[in-house]
């Protein structure tokens, strides 16, 4: 352990006097952990019951803990008083150079007068120059313009001068080219504007005329088809009606067929039963002659006509037929 101390002595290139101090102040406590760590190292607990162990290691614990604060301490005494020499070479050094530093800048300065008063010169022109050259547009980054000549920085100048006074001709120029086509393409775009303005209006005429064409074409495209539908329905209304009084006629047909064969059987019926009544009544007394008479004509039935007029005039007599029977039951009742 006494090696590894010299070691970092040699190593932090100490002087030997402040080395063997600091040797003196931790050698005991490197003194005191020898042998330590082969004993620390050899104590192992693998039972719980192996107290004597625990409290062998709990001893050796508190003994190491106790050198390590002590170390510590000597460490924390040490350095601040290395802080305290430190702090103490600082300010005498910081005495010294503060008495020094003045003077060598005075003396420097005195030295350097010439040259300082050259430097002042040089950067005087570089300023003014510069100031020139950036009116007529030119930094110079390659070209140190406190140090050229004066015919130098006229030549550089002027020549400067002369491609700035070409440059904003040639703007005004390109500018006055500029203002005179945007007129120009002012123009056009508002010729253009007014001729689509036009082209529009136009346009929209023409829609208009066209909208206005197709509504007539479509106007009379309906009313030919809605007089077509009404074509259709006139003549579908005239099949049916066609079709309605063929069918009625045949109706018609059928029933006069019939009452005509009605009446031939109801005539025929009625002859006999006349002739069966006069039969009767020939043998029967007047008031049965009479009611039986009166029967048969309130047996009779109305006339079926063809017309409105007709059929009122079959009503007529119909009704004067059942008024004579009623007439001749009334007579037959005097009897």
């Amino acid at each position: 352990m006494e090696n590894q101390l010299v070691t970092i002595i040699q190593t932090n290139e100490l002087e030997p006097s402040k080395g063997q101090a600091l040797l003196a102040n931790f050698k005991a406590f490197f003194d005191q952990t020898e042998g330590f760590e082969k004993r620390a190292l050899a104590i192992k607990v693998t039972d719980e019951s192996q107290v004597d162990v625990i409290k062998q290691a709990k001893e050796m614990r508190k003994q190491l803990q106790q050198i390590r604060i002590e170390t510590e301490k000597a460490r924390v005494r040490l350095k601040e008083q290395s802080l305290r020499e430190g702090k103490a070479i600082d300010g005498m050094a910081n005495v010294i150079k503060a008495i020094i530093t003045p003077l060598e800048e005075h003396l420097e300065a005195q030295e350097k007068f010439a040259e300082n008063q050259r430097l002042e010169r040089e950067e005087a022109l570089r300023q003014e120059r510069g100031k020139l050259m950036e009116e007529v547009g030119a930094l110079f980054s390659s070209v140190d313009l406190g140090k050229i000549s004066e015919e130098d920085f006229q030549s550089i100048y002027q020549a400067a001068k002369t491609r700035k006074e070409q440059a904003d001709a040639e703007a005004q120029r390109l500018e006055q080219e500029r203002i005179e086509k945007e007129k120009a393409e002012a123009a056009e775009q508002e010729r253009i504007r007014k001729e689509n303005e036009a082209l529009k209006k136009e346009a929209i005429k023409k829609e208009a005329e066209r909208q206005k064409e197709l509504a007539k074409a479509e106007k009379e495209r309906l009313e030919r088809e809605k007089e077509a539908e009404k074509t259709r329905k006139e003549f579908e209304a005239k099949l049916a009606a066609e079709e309605a009084q063929k069918k009625a006629v045949a109706n018609e047909k059928a029933k006069i067929q019939k009452e005509l064969e009605d009446r031939k059987r109801a005539e025929e019926k009625r002859i006999a039963d006349e002739k069966a009544a006069e039969k009767k009544a020939l043998a029967a007394p007047d008031k049965e002659k009479l009611l039986a008479f009166s029967e048969t004509l309130s047996k009779a039935k109305p006339m079926q006509m063809g017309t409105p007029e007709g059929e009122a005039i079959a009503r007529e007599i119909y009704a004067k037929v059942i008024s004579l029977s009623l007439f001749i039951k009334e007579q037959a009742a005097k009897l």
